[in-house]
């Protein structure tokens, strides 16, 4: 039988994609830049961008050309004689930003399944939400646990360099928590206060990532089911080398590496491409036991659909609202065509152009009463319906709860001995509405218009004869 799984954790690092086809592509074209074209030494260059790489522990670093101590030959700044090189790196780089095979749709179907899916990485918080925004995993992947990002370079500031809104590059519905400082995989600890933070249970989570020592030995010895990623290997890249020359890795990260990595690692699961992770576990929603429910979280469960409730009833009245100004404002023309007898020949007759006016209005009030009825109507009820559940379910034991019921109850009116509800109410206030348009109708069809000329005339001749018999 196949685990039942409620949180995937997910590596991002050539995990979901090549970060080191996209660093090498950001990096070249300044690296070779900076070599080519001011004649830097290629020893003395690789130290100098190891050494701010190891300050700010990381190696994909924005502000690099900014803390570099190089020289120009005409004195401008690095970022300003290197202008083309940094255009070409964003191009290549987004060029290369690209997730792997079958990655988006697996992570789509796993998150229709209820599946709580979320990434761990240690990328900082910028570059990573950048590249899950560009990618589309915004939302798709409910928390990105990351370091935080680095403090800007005095006298650099983020609008000088962004030329596009924050929304741009900052992720809208993924949340992103930051992790304990300095603390980097493989740390059980950190990776077991996640699953405490997610109010889970290590064996209802899976973790895929494509290290052997950082990813598959840290999900095991948090008692997460672990899955390698045999596809993500970038040793063998070109230029993985170079990577290593200029890394933020210090001496300390290199030798804890070597120590971690004299431990054989075996992994439960191993898989050549992301799909595969279906065929191995069951991905479900998480289960809640009514007996882990205590009065708090139903009063908040019972207070959000509330606030439903309350959302789609204001959203009906100012449908209704709507409907009343729109139709008033139709009608007052078309009672000013009546007045001035506007009207057109169809039929042989002569037929006011109210009439038609009055014909749209019954119309446009139709399409109110059917977008408040049987749309937005019905989303209320769904709501009621779903709140009236939970009060039956728990009104005995927390009786504050019963108010949607109570409202219910007091709902219907009596009129005329005929007793209505909701939808009674809506239908008679759209329906005496109508009435009141087709009565109008009507009455423009068969009455004729007495300009206001004649009306004055007859208004004077009748005082007249009034003044007469006096």
């Amino acid at each position: 039988m196949k685990p039942k799984i409620n949180t995937l954790i997910v590596d991002l690092d050539n995990t979901l994609y090549d970060w080191f086809d996209i660093w090498r592509a950001a990096f070249l074209p300044i690296y070779i830049g900076l070599r080519d074209r001011l004649n830097v030494d290629e020893v003395a260059l690789q130290t100098a961008i190891r050494d701010v790489h190891r300050h700010r522990r990381t190696s994909e670093y924005t502000f690099l050309l900014d803390e570099l101590q190089i020289t120009t030959p005409d004195g401008l700044t690095l970022r300003a004689f290197l202008a083309e090189e940094i255009r070409r790196s964003k191009t290549d780089r987004d060029r290369a930003l690209k997730l792997y095979n079958t990655v988006l749709k697996t992570l789509w179907q796993v998150k229709k399944s209820g599946t709580r899916i979320i990434a761990y990485t240690e990328s900082l918080s910028f570059y990573s939400g950048y590249r899950l925004k560009k990618l589309g995993l915004d939302g798709v992947i409910d928390y990105l646990y990351c370091p935080e990002d680095n403090d800007l370079p005095s006298g650099i500031s983020l609008t000088k360099i962004r030329s596009l809104p924050d929304e741009f590059y900052e992720l809208q519905i993924t949340e992103i928590k930051h992790t304990v400082p300095n603390e980097l995989k493989p740390n059980p600890k950190l990776l077991r206060e996640i699953i405490r933070d997610l109010n889970t249970k290590p064996e209802e989570c899976v973790y895929v990532g494509d290290s052997l020592f950082k990813d598959v030995a840290m999900a095991q010895d948090a008692g997460v089911h672990d899955v390698y990623a045999e596809y993500g290997a970038v040793q063998m890249h070109l230029d993985y080398e170079l990577l290593r020359k200029v890394s933020h890795w210090s001496d300390a990260d290199i030798e804890r590496e070597k120590r971690v990595t004299e431990r054989t690692v075996t992994p439960s699961y191993s898989i050549e491409v992301f799909s595969e992770i279906l065929q191995k576990f069951d991905f479900v929603g998480p289960q809640v036991k009514l007996a882990d429910l205590n009065a708090n979280n139903m009063i908040d469960i019972w207070k959000k659909v509330v606030d439903v409730q309350q959302h789609f009833n204001q959203l009906e009245m100012q449908i209704r609202n709507y409907a009343l100004t729109v139709i008033g404002a139709i009608m007052a023309a078309a009672g000013i065509s009546f007045r001035d007898g506007l009207s057109v020949r169809f039929l042989e007759a002569n037929i006011s152009i109210s009439v038609g006016i009055a014909l749209i209005a019954l119309t446009i009030w139709a399409g109110f009463w059917f977008m408040d009825r049987h749309w937005y109507h019905r989303l209320l009820k769904g709501a009621v319906d779903h709140a009236a559940t939970i009060e039956e379910k728990f009104g005995k034991s927390i009786p504050e709860i019963t108010l949607g019921s109570r409202i219910s109850a007091s709902s219907p009116v009596s009129i005329f001995g005929i007793k209505l509800g909701s939808n009674g109410k809506i239908n008679l206030f759209y329906g005496l509405g109508a009435l009141v348009i087709l009565f109008f109708g009507i009455f423009a069809l068969f009455a004729n218009p007495i300009p206001a000329e004649a009306a004055k005339t007859s208004s004077i001749a009748f005082n007249g004869a009034t003044l007469n018999g006096d």
